[in-house]
């Protein structure tokens, strides 16, 4: 996929929260790790097409990424039946690091999620790997 990036598919790197499609997360928007959050739209009373988009500091996604792979772990064992839905949204042997993760992480992502500029986006998804296309229309 590597010469998909060039024609400007870029990486998800968490998907935070997901309905039909991502709605929020950080994804790569010109090579640099953005907050991604689907716009809502009052006069529809849903989900419009576009994100806003806002970046991040690396060090944030570095610990949005840890949390991502505990997410995953979890995830893992649960579509193995290593876990029940019981533990969700972390494994009782990650939990601690996930609570410190959190703390971390703080409200920061959160904060990102007005951000000001906005793109369509198409996902795609390969066996390990999630990606977008940002665009303007």
């Amino acid at each position: 996929m590597d010469a998909d990036r060039a024609a400007g598919w870029q990486r998800v790197h968490t998907i935070q929260d997901f309905y039909d499609c991502p709605r929020f997360g950080v994804a790569d928007y010109d090579g640099k790790p953005h907050v991604y959050d689907r716009e809502w739209e009052e006069s529809a009373d849903d989900f419009g097409p576009r994100y806003r988009l806002a970046e991040i500091e690396p060090e944030l996604l570095v610990l949005a990424l840890e949390d991502w792979e505990l997410w995953l772990r979890w995830l893992t064992a649960f579509q193995t039946g290593m876990t029940t839905l019981e533990t969700h949204p972390r494994l009782p042997s990650d939990r601690e690091r996930h609570e410190a993760l959190k703390s971390e992480i703080g409200g920061r992502l959160e904060a990102k999620r007005n951000g000001t500029m906005l793109k369509k986006a198409e996902f795609r998804w390969g066996a390990d790997i999630c990606e977008v296309l940002w665009s303007d229309d």
